[in-house]
């Protein structure tokens, strides 16, 4: 049986995030906005995502505002 690869779920590998939010409840795995509050969107990623205007209305309607942006 061999051992289990923990290195599939430790979450080593960066996941690529989508281009727009979906708005599925409850949020997909590579959801912008979940891993925004995960912390684990990179600045870049999230100011190039968020910029269009579908994804700023899906950041609000998460509750989320800029403020919750990372620093670029």
């Amino acid at each position: 049986m061999g051992y289990p690869n923990f290195n599939r779920y430790s979450g080593a590998v960066p996941v690529k995030p989508k281009s727009s939010c979906c708005q599925d409840k409850p949020r997909c795995r590579r959801c912008p906005i979940r891993l925004l509050a995960d912390g684990r969107l990179s600045a870049a990623d999230a100011k190039a995502i968020f910029a269009r205007s579908k994804n700023k209305k899906a950041l609000k309607k998460a509750g989320m505002t800029k403020k919750h942006l990372p620093a670029a």
